[in-house]
């Protein structure tokens, strides 16, 4: 898990509660078939644990706006979606109308759940679109550096659901606050109930095919 000056204040200050393989090792365990630093893994009472009182607290979560029919969001039939990220990073998503759901792949290869030992089809996919910036100093043994991003505000956003695509805008007033969708005349864009893939991606990256 990468760390950078920002967080390490913000953890200070008790906005959240910091968790990492470096003070808390306890909480995580390396896997095989996987490349280090990549193959570090947790779990959700793993967490809850290295906590402490902060992980049993009860806290309220703004949740997404999930709705089995779209309502007045306007889309277009749409089958599939390439996100270029650079090298065997490409991801795409292509509409399997039988399972009613998504298969995804990353580098050309079928995105598989290791436990079930069955492809990861999300019912529904979220690309928002924003400003992206490198963190000076935290490129990691690969030379890929850490990220930060604007998380607030408006931006573009592609929804993928049920065959469909849906392009229009994000919304977020505040940290505390949850992401809201809507089109170009501002109806609310809903996600159907069920898996959720979100991706974050620079401004620039286009998401025409």
């Amino acid at each position: 898990m990468r760390r950078n000056r920002s967080r390490r204040w913000s953890a200070t200050r008790r906005s959240f509660v910091d968790i990492d393989e470096f003070q808390h090792a306890d909480a995580f365990e390396r896997v095989a078939g996987k490349v280090a630093p990549y193959n570090a893994y947790t779990s959700g009472s793993k967490i809850r644990d290295a906590a402490g009182d902060a992980g049993r607290a009860r806290v309220d979560v703004p949740a997404l706006q999930f709705d089995a029919l779209v309502g007045k969001a306007v889309g277009k039939e749409a089958t599939s979606l390439a996100i270029p990220y650079t090298g065997a990073g490409k991801v795409t998503y292509t509409f399997d109308a039988a399972a009613g759901a998504y298969r995804r792949t990353q580098g050309g290869q079928a995105t598989m759940d290791a436990d079930a030992k069955k492809e990861v089809m999300p019912d529904n996919v979220v690309v928002i679109k924003t400003e992206v910036k490198e963190i000076p100093g935290t490129a990691d043994v690969t030379g890929a550096p850490s990220v930060d991003f604007r998380s607030t505000g408006t931006g573009a956003v592609v929804i993928l659901r049920e065959g469909k695509r849906f392009d229009g805008t994000w919304t977020r007033g505040g940290t505390s606050d949850m992401y809201r969708f809507t089109d170009s005349a501002g109806e609310v864009i809903p996600l159907k109930q069920g898996l959720t893939w979100i991706h974050i991606v620079p401004d620039d990256y286009d998401l025409s095919s």
